[in-house]
């Protein structure tokens, strides 16, 4: 079995905590911000600063988990749930237990599509490996009222596995699934 890297969790509320944070107040560095409140932030080691924030541009595992209120995130969000259930499904991950992101792409390759793991009216949950990047994501998307709900967790390299990555996501999936509605302010939006 291959070794998992490990992580240190940067931000952790419950998902009825209005102590939301702002990206950059957990991860500073590899994204650009876009209006987003983060319940959770989890990276690997030794991508944490200094300052206890995650570097996004040299990570091999990262979770997060975040709401926007933005209109065009909002509106990506309801086309792509809309769109999901015209996608492909995703393999059956039992097949991929012991698999690291790295075999994952060099056995299946790039897929252009994002792959349907689970989909509803207002939510859907996408698997994707992107060669060009080196990564696979597991991805649930969300639509309430104006707000967007999105868990994230993403893998590169050889040091973690899909087994990992996988659960990791179905758990946060579960935990936030049914945040309340609360609206928040004063995200930076670049």
């Amino acid at each position: 079995m291959i070794p998992v890297i490990e992580t240190k969790i940067i931000h952790s509320i419950e998902p009825d905590s209005k102590s939301v944070k702002t990206l950059y107040e957990v991860f500073s560095w590899g994204q650009e911000a876009t209006g987003e409140y983060l319940f959770f932030g989890e990276i690997n080691k030794d991508s944490v600063k200094d300052d206890g924030t995650g570097d996004l541009s040299k990570f091999k595992i990262r979770a997060s988990v975040d709401v926007s209120f933005e209109t065009d995130v909002f509106d990506v969000a309801k086309d792509q749930i809309e769109r999901s259930k015209y996608y492909n499904l995703a393999p059956l991950f039992e097949t991929l237990v012991n698999e690291s992101p790295v075999s994952v792409i060099d056995n299946f390759g790039n897929v252009d599509a994002e792959l349907l793991i689970e989909r509803g009216e207002n939510f859907c949950s996408l698997f994707s490996v992107d060669a060009y990047f080196n990564n696979v994501y597991f991805k649930n998307i969300g639509v309430i009222k104006d707000r967007v709900t999105t868990v994230l967790v993403v893998g590169n390299g050889n040091e973690n596995t899909i087994d990992w990555l996988q659960n990791k996501f179905f758990f946060l999936v579960n935990k936030y699934k049914d945040i309340p509605y609360n609206v928040f302010t004063g995200a930076i939006r670049e």
